[in-house]
């Protein structure tokens, strides 16, 4: 495959300076593109598979869809390629690599120097982070990208960085001392301003192609065709069309947890004296010892199980924990469960599919975490180099859902980000739905308190 990755270059990129992402170390082809039908793609970044599976999350899943989703748009067809052009549209590589130099810093107040001296402030956040970010922007009236001949970047958060970065600026002459001093001042922002493309403007072309994967030249039949007409489309409705990969099965999870009698929904209702009373199937009940034969010894006194109940339904993702892993009351681990399942309901257990392996963090406390609005990005590497963007709407890491024909034993390392946000990737994960039972009988491991007993605030949900 990479014989013909080389053969594509050599065919179509010979003449295009490539960029450098150091980040994920990929290379990659900004370009515009005349196609064998005649139209012409203005905006197009060629990436060869190999570092594609390591730059877009959950590739193989977005091509075998057809799905065009979020900040990459994988849309063009290295078959349908009849010419491949320099962009007028592209910042100067070494540019663009000096700009995810300063990202990866933490230099998120980021400028642009252009040939007059003038600054331009660069507005792209991390959630803008896909391959690509910053070869085409956006900028102020009148510029081109060959007028930028500089970009650098400060943390203007802390005043003791700050100072430093500025000192180191002004001793390389690399910035106008105008700009110098006042780059420091409270509130100070340049009047002109750059922005990232919109999803809608960027194609990707991932090649060479996999035979038995539809991949289109410019066509997008789920959103009413040609997606040259995207632009049409305000980024407020675009971002309203991503859903996630695992929706679905999530779907099929609660209809199963509504549809049989033997679980409890997680709804809680407040008494008149502002109290939420325990519902019926928190209480502990002793389950069948006979049960867990083949389910190995409890780790901190739980087991992730596929459970199938007394009418045959069957729970996927279950957590049957001892009563006395419970650091406090048993309603604090159920604040991010769907639904409740009493043990006398339980017809037998299994060893869970979905159920993250230890080793990767199974029982990692994500306290030290930084999670965004409450949840938690995670990025699952493969073995095989492909990555999926996952995020947990908690502290606590126990289920993940896969692309097929993906399972957890296929995952190599996990990476749990600082302020890197994956939930803006595409193909991106949910936490799978999960039920909870609390159980008398056994003792529990003895190694340290279950990981669920650190949730303290499910009255203020």
């Amino acid at each position: 495959m990479q014989a013909e990755a080389m053969e594509f270059e050599q065919r179509h990129l010979s003449s295009i300076p490539p960029s450098y992402d150091p980040r994920i170390d990929v290379k990659y082809y900004p370009a515009s593109v005349e196609l064998k039908d005649g139209s012409r793609l203005e905006k197009v970044i060629f990436v060869d598979r190999l570092s594609a599976r390591r730059a877009i999350c959950s590739l193989d899943w977005l091509e075998s869809h057809g799905t065009q989703l979020w900040h990459q748009v994988i849309s063009v067809d290295p078959n349908a390629i009849e010419y491949v052009y320099r962009s007028n549209s592209r910042l100067p590589p070494e540019l663009v690599s000096k700009t995810f130099a300063l990202y990866s810093q933490k230099r998120n107040f980021r400028l642009f120097i252009a040939k007059d001296e003038s600054p331009m402030e660069v507005l792209i956040g991390p959630e803008h982070s896909g391959l690509g970010l910053f070869d085409f922007p956006h900028l102020p009236e009148g510029y081109e990208p060959n007028d930028i001949v500089n970009v650098v970047g400060y943390d203007r958060w802390s005043k003791k960085n700050l100072a430093g970065q500025l000192k180191e600026d002004k001793k390389n002459k690399n910035v106008p001392l105008r700009i110098l001093d006042v780059v420091n001042q409270d509130n100070w922002r340049p009047e002109k301003k750059v922005y990232h493309a919109h999803p809608w403007e960027v194609h990707y072309c991932i090649y060479p192609s996999i035979d038995g994967v539809q991949s289109t030249a410019y066509a997008d039949k789920r959103y009413g065709g040609n997606i040259l007409k995207r632009n049409e489309m305000n980024e407020e409705k675009y971002h309203n069309l991503q859903v996630p990969i695992n929706e679905e099965k999530n779907r099929a999870r609660a209809a199963i947890l509504a549809n049989t009698q033997l679980v409890q929904p997680n709804q809680r209702v407040q008494n008149d004296d502002g109290r939420f009373p325990l519902p019926p199937a928190i209480e502990p009940e002793y389950l069948d010892d006979d049960i867990f034969k083949n389910m190995g010894t409890a780790l901190n006194g739980q087991f992730l199980v596929k459970v199938t109940l007394k009418d045959d339904s069957i729970i996927d993702n279950a957590i049957v924990v001892h009563e006395e892993a419970i650091d406090g009351s048993p309603q604090d681990i159920f604040y991010r469960c769907h639904s409740f399942i009493k043990a006398s309901a339980i017809k037998a257990v299994e060893p869970c599919e979905n159920s993250i392996p230890v080793r990767l963090g199974g029982e990692r406390d994500l306290d030290s975490i930084y999670a965004i609005q409450g949840w938690v990005p995670i990025t699952a590497i493969m073995n095989d180099g492909s990555i999926h963007a996952c995020v947990h709407n908690s502290r606590f890491l126990t289920f993940i859902d896969l692309p097929s024909p993906y399972t957890v034993v296929d995952i190599k390392e996990l990476s749990f980000h600082d302020k890197e946000i994956v939930r803006y990737a595409p193909g991106c994960l949910v936490r799978p739905i999960f039920a909870v039972c609390v159980i008398k009988n056994g003792i529990p491991s003895q190694s340290t308190k279950c990981w669920l007993t650190s949730i303290k605030c499910l009255v203020r949900r």
